[in-house]
């Protein structure tokens, strides 16, 4: 069986109980749900959409924001939708940072289910992209 990027986000999903997360379990789930999102988008782009990324920005996580903050569209709806993709992403790429390097900053449940939040607005907004 062949894991896809969306699985590695649906089961992050399936794994939280926000009663029983302690603060370990939310920066694996919440690196878990970013990384899902970022490997099924960046498919996307690559596979479907055919949008164009910038190799040469030093990080491949900011390069596929900029892909959506630069992205000009022929429609209002799908331009006000590449920009929400921008932002949500970066969103969840902040989340993402803070749960893998801030460990002196404190992450609850709260921040796993913005995490989710996040990734599945994100989820819906991409298949909608034409």
């Amino acid at each position: 069986m062949s894991v896809k990027a969306r699985d590695i986000f649906q089961h992050a999903e399936t794994l939280f109980e926000s009663k029983n997360c302690d603060e370990i379990t939310a920066r694996m789930l919440i690196n878990r749900a970013y990384y899902g999102v970022y490997g099924h988008v960046l498919s996307e782009v690559e596979n479907r959409l055919f949008y164009t990324i910038d190799k040469s920005t030093a990080s491949v996580h900011q390069a596929l924001i900029n892909c959506f903050k630069t992205k000009k569209c022929s429609s209002v709806d799908q331009q006000k939708l590449v920009l929400k993709i921008a932002t949500q992403l970066r969103q969840a790429r902040v989340l993402r940072a803070i749960s893998d390097y801030e460990l002196h900053r404190h992450v609850t449940s709260k921040d796993v289910e913005q995490t989710i939040m996040l990734g599945q607005q994100i989820f819906e907004m991409v298949e909608l992209l034409d």
